[in-house]
């Protein structure tokens, strides 16, 4: 989303004097800032989105997450592959399976693993290269992890683009706004255009008038806003629709989850080598967010990995906003954690494959647990 003149200066300066966070000290926040700058470069418009948006929102829980960003890539900047892992880090189109990458890394290595990246390992007849080649220090043992997204099926991933969108008008209005809102229903092609250009006009008429604006549209979008001023009237709105300020939610279609959890699994697996255990690691945030009973999820999701004998153990993941009490509780044989390392809610779901002949030592076990709790 290009913006003609903006600059880390002028990030840094709007970042300083409207917001901040309780539980990230001021210096801390702008030493963040100052790492990012030299490792993402001056090109503040070639950004990807995601960092983007970020550093132009001054809500609370981005100067936990760009203080995150910037320790997780300061932590493993000398370790091999990391600049390759920093070349994707700063593409737009290759971020998202980076940050991804980047986030189990910075898990691993507060267990106490060392971790490589982009490390080659033979496979069959083929050279592949499998995103992290974790070792433990104590035991000797080394393994490989491969991480990857379940990417959001066709309709979701529409209303995703539409949601990001509206998030783009909010965050770069004139007068800084909090708002909170979401879709009904999947929007149709034809319709998106009249609600950008609702929402517009209900921008321009804050500009007009300070006031709190609510849009009740067609039971397609719920959406409140007002000035940052005003933001008290927003929270108690979106407390009232079981909904986080200055967020977005999307109605979720009908898709086979388990089907594309199957087939990212086997593609996964292609990756890694057979005669010794393997991690695979998965942000699967519309499989986490529409399960209704955890019990019944990690039955499925046990039946479905026990068909991958080269995966020793499976982790799925998925991010969301709102208050979070962290936690650790084993489930059967597996873990199920919440966390907020960053500002954002963390739900993960270690599971440990029966069917797999290599199995992880105890102490490997354990610091698992851990890596996948932070």
């Amino acid at each position: 989303m290009p913006l003609p003149g903006l600059t880390w200066d002028y990030i840094m300066k709007t970042r300083r004097e409207n917001g901040g966070d309780p539980l990230v000290p001021a210096e801390t926040a702008e030493r963040a800032l100052l790492y990012l700058r030299s490792a993402l470069g001056e090109d503040v418009g070639a950004f990807p989105e995601r960092v983007l948006r970020t550093l132009l929102d001054w809500s609370p829980w981005t100067y936990c997450w760009l203080t995150w960003l910037s320790g997780s890539m300061a932590r493993v900047e000398r370790v091999d592959g990391f600049d390759s892992l920093l070349q994707r880090l700063r593409d737009r189109c290759k971020f998202a399976e980076a940050y991804s990458v980047l986030q189990v890394a910075d898990g691993l290595a507060a267990a106490g693993f060392a971790v490589r990246f982009d490390i080659p390992v033979q496979v069959g007849r083929n050279l592949k290269v499998p995103d992290i080649l974790v070792a433990d220090p104590k035991t000797g043992t080394s393994f490989y992890c491969e991480v990857s997204t379940l990417y959001s099926s066709q309709g979701l991933g529409d209303q995703s683009r539409l949601l990001n969108a509206i998030h783009t008008m909010l965050i770069q209005n004139a007068t800084p706004v909090a708002f909170a809102g979401r879709l009904l229903r999947p929007v149709a092609d034809e319709e998106v255009a009249g609600l950008i250009n609702r929402i517009q006009w209900e921008l321009i008429e804050i500009e007009n008038n300070s006031s709190f604006r609510k849009i009740d549209l067609d039971d397609a979008l719920q959406l409140a806003f007002a000035p940052a001023v005003h933001g008290d009237h927003v929270s108690a709105w979106a407390q009232e629709h079981g909904l986080p300020p200055n967020s977005l939610r999307a109605a979720l279609p009908a898709t086979d989850h388990g089907a594309r959890l199957r087939y990212k699994i086997e593609e996964e697996a292609r990756q890694l080598p057979a005669g010794r255990p393997n991690l695979v690691v998965i942000l699967a945030q519309d499989l986490l967010m529409t399960a209704s009973n955890l019990e019944d999820l990690l039955a499925r999701v046990a039946e479905i990995v026990s068909d991958h004998r080269k995966v020793t153990a499976l982790v799925l993941t998925c991010e969301d906003f709102g208050p979070v009490v962290s936690c650790a509780r084993q489930v059967g044989d597996s873990l199920y954690a919440v966390s907020d390392r960053d500002g954002l809610v963390h739900k993960q779901l270690l599971i440990f494959n029966r069917s797999c002949p290599d199995i992880f030592q105890a102490s490997i076990l354990e610091k698992l647990c851990a890596a996948f709790s932070h």
